[in-house]
């Protein structure tokens, strides 16, 4: 589970069913993710399933650590191509992740502009 941000509902649920079904949950939060919601969702225990960074500049630092403890064993080679795969998409999206902040930082500050142009002071 990757999150920025507070949960719009009742993560813990959902979270517990899947534990409960035996699925491992790793829980990564960036910036203003919620830490009590991360340790909800993640399996047990935090130290190994839930990982923080302060901003998306950090998180090729959390990146290298969720992969080295999701391969920390050597996979068999049809897992490998699976852990390999699962890795370059992860640096996909956090690439895409960037990008669409950056995107939102200069939309942000061109709002603010305007706001300043329309509000008379």
């Amino acid at each position: 589970v990757f999150t920025d941000g507070r949960a719009q509902d009742d993560v813990s649920e959902w979270a517990r069913k899947a534990k409960t079904s035996g699925v491992t949950i790793f829980a990564l939060g960036v910036g203003k993710a919620i830490v009590q919601e991360l340790s909800e969702i993640a399996s047990e225990p935090d130290e190994m399933h839930l990982y923080y960074a302060e901003d998306f500049e950090k998180i090729g630092e959390v990146s290298r650590k969720l992969k080295s403890r999701i391969c920390k064993e050597t996979p068999a080679d049809e897992r490998r191509c699976q852990c390999e795969t699962l890795i370059e998409f992860q640096d996909h999206v956090v690439e895409k992740l960037r990008d669409l902040a950056q995107i939102i930082e200069a939309m942000t500050k061109k709002l603010e502009t305007l706001e300043n142009q329309l509000v008379p002071k």
